[in-house]
């Protein structure tokens, strides 16, 4: 979950930071997806502007490295990916979604 600072409701907040609401939100979306596959340690978001300058988060799911990943376990994550991807573009954010797989 991503620590956000105290903020009143007539206060911008910039776009690097998560409102609590928003984080939740994330977190949710993946939760609802049941559960990661196997490999996949945790998932991360950072939050801030993209190359446009446009809201924007970046979902990385952080998995063991792996330097011959079976075809399943490559097609279980980009289809993972795809979801994530899909329901954020779906919910109520104005946040532009990139979904990564990091190892580690």
């Amino acid at each position: 979950m991503v620590d956000t600072p105290n903020t009143r409701h007539d206060e911008e907040v910039p776009t690097a930071v998560a409102t609590g609401a928003e984080a939740r939100l994330f977190d949710d979306i993946v939760r609802k997806l049941g559960g990661l596959p196997p490999g996949v340690r945790r998932v991360e978001f950072h939050f801030g502007e993209d190359s446009e300058g446009a809201p924007a988060v970046w979902i990385s799911f952080v998995a063991g490295d792996d330097l011959k990943p079976s075809k399943e376990k490559i097609a279980d994550l980009q289809r993972l990916a795809s979801q994530v991807r899909a329901e954020i573009l779906r919910s109520d954010t104005e946040r532009w979604p990139y979904v990564e797989i990091v190892t580690e």
